[in-house]
């Protein structure tokens, strides 16, 4: 893992950066000053990076970056006090914000909007940043083909039910949920929208059922990836045994 001192000085070398990654790196505080260097970055990659000390706050000035296309943060970055200036970012079709905690649903449902015209890829925390009203916006994202939401404790039948609409979805993750019904989710699982994806986690989802996954087998002929990481009502039964045999045609299977 690099320095940041290391990557500093790399880093001033380029003056015309448009894409910069620092994955796995060290990032000091200087940072969000030194990236004020490049306002034509179209895509800046920060994941599973972490910063030099617990005790400073590290936000990018986004305002600043009016072409960025791509963003992607590990648990620092973007925060209440920032957040807001990301709605200005008039190009962003790519964010993978999911590590970053406490985000306000009004910031969200705002950034949802701001971009519902464009946005291709989406992955968020959830928690309380997000309501069934969110996923409702969501539906309208015409260009939605990745949508991840870790924490969906919130969320009921009828969110989940309105995503639904988008028909150029590809890849889903939806975790951690105890209200959708057994009915809900299959109403869901048997759209033919949602029967396209390539890839689906609905790990620790308390109403995942053996009917849900025999309509997966079923059905999914595009599936590649699916998790079912703690799924009660399939793990640790009878049914779990099953599962090998029932999706030979998906190249990873995880439960």
């Amino acid at each position: 893992m690099y320095i940041y001192s290391v990557i500093k000085f790399v880093i001033d070398q380029c003056e015309n950066l448009i894409s910069l990654e620092l994955v796995m790196c060290r990032i000091g505080k200087d940072f969000e000053y030194d990236i004020l260097k490049w306002p034509n970055l179209k895509k800046l990659n920060l994941r599973n990076s972490i910063l030099l000390s617990s005790n400073i706050d590290l936000m990018v000035p986004f305002e600043n970056f009016c072409h960025l296309q791509y963003l992607a943060l590990s648990d620092f970055g973007l925060s209440s006090l920032n957040c807001d200036s990301l709605l200005g970012c008039n190009y962003l079709t790519h964010i993978l914000i999911e590590k970053i905690k406490g985000l306000g649903l009004e910031f969200i449902n705002k950034l949802i909007l701001s971009k519902q015209k464009i946005i291709k890829t989406l992955h968020i925390y959830g928690g309380n940043s997000i309501n069934d009203y969110t996923l409702k916006l969501l539906s309208n994202c015409v260009s939605l083909n990745d949508l991840a939401i870790v924490r969906c404790e919130n969320l009921t039948d009828k969110g989940f039910i309105s995503l639904t609409q988008l028909n150029n979805l590809q890849h889903l993750q939806i975790w951690n949920n105890n209200n959708f019904t057994e009915t809900g989710i299959l109403q869901v699982l048997g759209s033919p929208s949602i029967k396209q994806l390539k890839s689906l986690s609905l790990s620790r989802i308390q109403n995942v059922t053996p009917v849900s996954v025999d309509l997966l087998s079923e059905y999914y002929k595009n599936l590649k990836f699916l998790a079912l990481y703690h799924c009660p009502k399939i793990i640790h039964t009878d049914y779990e045994k099953q599962l090998k045999s029932k999706f030979r045609n998906i190249d990873v299977v995880l439960y």
